[in-house]
């Protein structure tokens, strides 16, 4: 009988295997190349990447191969609210008669963002190295792009708009490395140094995001020690929360500090005292948009105002409210033809398609939270990263702008997000069933 069993020496071994190894292969190359290619686009309804080119061809194949991936609860979820955010979008561009080359922008903004996820879900979900080759093409392809086709803003802030994120996203490539892990306190070493470089170049929300991932690796370390159970308390959230403010003061008294002592560059320090010059310091100056954005969806609560809306009324209030206040402020006060400012992923989804918008990017929002939730004390060798993507989702949820790269880079995430997440979950389980409070289904 075990004679039967072995394999025929006759035959040439992995034979049956070469076609799923090359299609194995293909995809792990596709994987870092696809993110690379982000600095080549092509204007057809706004900005289009060509990555996202990529993806859509590439989707009507892995459909028909692994459609059945998508029945996840999870990942319903996301392509259901996102399609009621989409429903919600255009339900708002007809009342509110949206120019076309304005909805035709702000409707294929959300097609291809739910395009991007299912086509990253499927390719990238199943074989978890793929992940990191997808976050190295990142760091690559947004190097590139500052090297051939910098921005106006990157031109200006080579670090803050250009190299910074690349850069410190490989800091935390390398940081969960098996060489860095040896070494004493590698991990956060090698964050920390990312957290003072951003700092130093004045990159203070990315100085935040580091800080917040030191701390909490810290947090999961000694949940380990003392060896906790895989139930976080349910106080956890309003913890992490408390403790992400925390931090954001520290940070902000480390860079007050950092200009005192003439450690910032000179076109920094200058733009800080101007921050600060007014009644409430860098606290308004900051997110100065948050003013203009909140008046507009007290205007329009539930429908919004429609694709890249326009009303020059909310950009002169925020303009005038500033200078009363003691800020000297940069906005052009003759411009009739200016985008309700809101630099929000939350607070534009909710300015522009109301209340059903706002919905989505919240659910989203809580998911990140279940997400630090679930991994504070779990056993992730991916772990440097997922509380550095969730940091940096949680603070671009509130307080960055929603752009063009956005549609690939927060699909990939919210796809990284559910692989890590889903992991944390199966574990989870496996430990209460060995710990007896838990029967096996």
């Amino acid at each position: 009988m075990l004679q039967l069993m072995q394999p025929n020496e006759s035959q040439p071994r992995y034979c049956h295997n070469q076609p799923l190894n090359i299609v194995r292969v293909a995809g792990d190359v596709l994987s870092f190349i696809i993110p690379c290619l982000m600095f080549m686009e092509v204007t057809l309804i706004g900005r289009l990447f060509v990555p996202e080119i990529v993806l859509a061809c590439l989707l009507p194949v892995l459909l028909y191969f692994r459609a059945k991936w998508l029945v996840k609860p999870l990942v319903g979820k996301i392509i259901f609210f996102a399609l009621l955010w989409l429903c919600a979008q255009i339900v708002t561009d007809v009342i509110r008669q949206t120019p076309l080359e304005d909805w035709s922008r702000g409707w294929s903004k959300i097609v291809f963002f739910q395009l991007n996820f299912i086509a990253l879900y499927l390719l990238l979900s199943k074989r978890r190295v793929r992940i990191l080759f997808f976050s190295a093409g990142i760091a690559a392809g947004q190097i590139l792009t500052y090297f051939l086709f910098p921005s106006a803003y990157a031109i200006e802030e080579p670090w803050k708009f250009g190299l910074g994120i690349p850069i410190t996203l490989l800091f935390v490539l390398l940081s969960q490395t098996t060489a860095i892990k040896r070494l004493k306190h590698g991990t956060a070493i090698l964050i920390s140094v990312a957290a003072l470089l951003n700092l130093l170049l004045g990159f203070r929300s990315l100085a935040l995001i580091c800080v917040a991932t030191i701390v909490y690796l810290y947090i999961n370390q000694r949940s380990h020690r003392l060896k906790n159970s895989y139930n976080p308390s349910k106080w956890l959230v309003i913890k992490l929360i408390i403790l992400f403010v925390g931090i954001g003061i520290v940070t902000a008294e480390a860079y007050k500090y950092a200009d005192l002592n003439g450690w910032l560059r000179e076109k920094d320090s200058k733009k800080y005292i101007q921050q600060s010059r007014g009644k409430y310091g860098v606290l308004l100056t900051g997110r100065p948009e948050f003013i203009a954005s909140s008046v507009a969806i007290l205007d329009s609560p539930f429908i919004g105002h429609g694709s890249w809306a326009k009303d020059p009324k909310y950009t002169l209030m925020v303009a005038y409210l500033l200078s009363d206040l003691g800020y000297t402020t940069s906005q052009n006060t003759e411009n009739a033809d200016t985008l309700i400012p809101s630099h929000s992923y939350l607070f534009g989804a909710w300015v522009e398609s109301g209340i059903i918008g706002a919905a989505f990017w919240g659910w989203v929002w809580l998911l990140v939270m279940k997400a630090l939730w679930k991994l504070h004390n779990a056993r992730e060798k991916l772990l440097p990263l997922a509380a550095f993507i969730c940091f940096n989702m949680l603070w671009d949820i509130l307080f960055s702008p929603f752009g063009a790269t956005g549609r690939m880079y927060e699909a990939y995430h919210l796809v990284f997000i559910i692989v890590v997440l889903s992991r944390a979950i199966s574990k989870t389980h496996v430990a209460k069933i060995q710990s007896g409070n838990l029967r096996p289904a």
